[in-house]
C-alpha cells in the first residue's frame, strides 16, 4: 500500500470511491479499495465526517460509510442549474452590454460561479 499522497488526493479517493461504490463501506474496505493504510483512510473520514460530506451508521458493530445523499443523484446539476438560473438572469439584465450576447454573459457568469463553487469544495476537501 502506498502511504504518501497528499490530503486532498485522499480525501478525492474516499469521496470517489464512496460515489461509484453506491452503498455504504466499511473503513477497511475503503482503505482496500484505494490503497491507503487504514489508519490514514479512519482519519480521513473523519474529517469528510466533521465537514458533513460523508455520513457514518453503526450497525453490526462496524461503522458504514457513505456520502451525502446529493453525491448520488443523478440530476444534481440540474437540480443546481434551476436554482441559479433566476440569479444569473437577473445578473445578465442588469450587465448593460451591446458587444456581448445576453447568452454569453450567462454562461460566463455560471462558469465563474462553478470556478468558485468546485474551489470552495476543494478547500473543504483538503
Amino acid at each position: 500500500m502506498q502511504t504518501k499522497k497528499k490530503l486532498s488526493d485522499i480525501r478525492f479517493a474516499i469521496v470517489c470511491h464512496l460515489q461509484k461504490a453506491d452503498r455504504p463501506l466499511i473503513m477497511n474496505h475503503i482503505a482496500k479499495g484505494i490503497n491507503v493504510r487504514p489508519q490514514s483512510v479512519e482519519y480521513h473520514l473523519s474529517k469528510l465526517t466533521e465537514e458533513g460530506v460523508v455520513l457514518v451508521q453503526s450497525q453490526y458493530g462496524h461503522n458504514y460509510y457513505f456520502l451525502q445523499p446529493i453525491f448520488y443523484m443523478e440530476d444534481a446539476e440540474t437540480v443546481l442549474m434551476k436554482l441559479l438560473m433566476p440569479w444569473i438572469k437577473k445578473f445578465a439584465e442588469e450587465t448593460e452590454t451591446e458587444e456581448q450576447d445576453k447568452t454569453q454573459v450567462v454562461i460566463n457568469n455560471l462558469s465563474y460561479y462553478f470556478q468558485l463553487f468546485f474551489n470552495s469544495i476543494r478547500k473543504n476537501i483538503t
